[in-house]
């Protein structure tokens, strides 16, 4: 049993590093597109605003979506991270 649970902890940084950079790029993502629109998004959001509210998750899920794809299929952080930022850049 110690060397099951030894064996899936192998994985665990390569976990945290992959879900922390995830992160990273989700707050870059949204801080742009809240930046960008020329609707406040926030704040018609807290107004109970759901057109706001769905747009603003749609825009969240269509960014994910990809960085899912790209973390599944990456070989290492960099080859993670550089298709979403140069569509960060691209987007801006």
């Amino acid at each position: 049993m110690l060397a099951t649970t030894l064996a899936s902890l192998n994985g665990l940084p390569s976990f945290l590093a992959y879900f922390a950079l995830a992160i990273v790029l989700v707050l870059i993502f949204v801080r742009i597109y809240t930046w960008m629109t020329p609707h406040a998004e926030l704040a018609l959001i807290r107004a109970n605003n759901s057109s706001a509210a769905l747009a603003f998750g749609g825009s969240i899920i269509g960014f994910a979506l990809p960085l899912s794809s790209a973390i599944t299929n990456s070989q290492s952080l960099l080859d993670c991270a550089d298709p979403h930022l140069c569509c960060v850049a691209h987007n801006a």
